[in-house]
């Protein structure tokens, strides 16, 4: 099923050296070709939440377990992260309330002979990152979280357990962590992305029943809305808000012939289809992979959307970014790299200020990117710092 595994951001168990692509599982054709250099840390980066021009922070995984960086207006530092399960521990998403409140999710491998994956939730203080227990059972992965206020905010995933896996919301109400009941349209759902905007208004989106799932909150309860599924399947990864009558979701479509780019707009009342470029589109190699992964919007005429496309040349996959200017979805040129790079977070501070980050499978280093106002640049070797005690990667 596409929304399982396509995406990069969507993967469950982090190793170094274990990540699938999205090529892989698609079985696009991987030849053996130079890579471009991308920064010093190993591992990958799957979410991150920027403050202002001099705070950010990006997480992910390294091969020492989950990876958490710091931007302070000069250089990103590696930040010391609490990683039960060690290796097995990962983060998927950050949202950053202030510089002393913020939340980061993902998951981690209980101890034990039956381990299995359980939900990893950390706090920010401004001084430390904590661990935070998570309501029972807890077993699954949070993909995603956004935070409305110090006592206001949702993580969404997938629980796990015998009969499979099911979508999953947990609230945070300033004290604890709470499960909340999410529409299952059946079968196997998951929930990839989350954008809570206020007390009262709050979208997650993800795919039930092979196609794409939206479901709205409106300060009682959860409700699936009806979103456009074409393709034989879709998936939505991403969602972000300007306004309750402006958000907009992507995600991936199409896998029985190709994926393709899927981004959807909501005006207020209905969630409809956009055309968004998928470079890699109609090309005749194995199965051409498309997708897009996260999405920020400053605004109803700036909206940037971040993932990767099939290269023509090589049938590798790209890193690609993609804007909205209120008229039309344009390809903006990006130095993620050409060849076994992923897009999977993006976070933007304003029109001329932003960051994109993700993961060079042929170099297995993460992907860090800045966007200026006028273009895209990828942070350079020097400009990553280990943690006191934790050497850079």
């Amino acid at each position: 099923m596409l929304g399982r595994f396509s995406l990069p951001s969507r993967l469950v168990l982090p190793a170094a050296g274990g990540v699938a692509l999205a090529a892989t599982v698609l079985g696009a054709a991987q030849p053996s070709l130079s890579r471009p250099s991308a920064t010093s840390i190993s591992g990958a980066l799957n979410g991150i939440s920027a403050l202002s021009t001099s705070d950010a922070w990006a997480v992910g995984y390294d091969p020492a377990g989950s990876l958490i960086l710091h931007w302070n207006g000069t250089t990103w530092s590696q930040a010391t992260s609490p990683s039960p399960g060690s290796a097995d521990a990962t983060l998927n998403g950050v949202s950053m309330i202030s510089p002393t409140d913020g939340w980061a999710v993902g998951s981690y491998l209980a101890a034990g002979p039956n381990g299995q994956f359980s939900f990893l939730i950390l706090h920010w203080n401004g001084t430390k990152w904590t661990q935070t227990p998570a309501p029972a059972p807890g077993h699954g992965t949070l993909r995603a979280v956004s935070m409305v206020s110090a006592a206001d905010g949702w993580a969404v995933g997938v629980q796990s357990s015998n009969q499979g896996g099911a979508a999953v919301a947990l609230h945070w109400d300033g004290t604890h962590w709470t499960q909340v009941p999410v529409p299952n349209p059946g079968g196997v759902s998951d929930l990839y992305g989350v954008s809570a905007a206020s007390a009262s208004n709050a979208w997650a989106v993800g795919d039930g029943a092979v196609t794409s799932m939206a479901v709205h909150w409106n300060g009682t309860r959860w409700a699936k809305v009806s979103t456009p599924t074409p393709g034989t399947e879709s998936s939505l990864a991403g969602v972000s808000d300007a306004s309750p009558s402006d958000a907009w979701a992507v995600g991936v479509y199409g896998v029985s012939t190709e994926a393709k780019t899927l981004t959807l707009h909501w005006n207020g009342t209905t969630w409809r289809q956009v055309s968004a470029p998928g470079p890699g589109q109609g090309m005749p190699s194995s199965v051409p992979v498309n997708e897009l992964a996260a999405v920020a919007v400053t605004s109803s005429s700036n909206v940037w959307s971040a993932g990767d496309y099939t290269v023509p040349s090589n049938a590798g996959q790209a890193a690609m970014t993609v804007r909205w200017n209120g008229t039309k979805w344009a390809r903006v040129a990006n130095p993620g790299g050409t060849v076994y790079s992923f897009l999977t977070g993006i976070s933007m501070v304003s029109p001329s200020d932003g960051w994109a980050v993700g993961r060079n499978d042929g170099t297995r280093q993460v992907i860090i990117l800045h966007w200026n106002g006028t273009k895209w640049t990828q942070a350079s070797p020097g400009a990553i710092h280990g943690a006191a005690g934790r050497p850079a990667r």
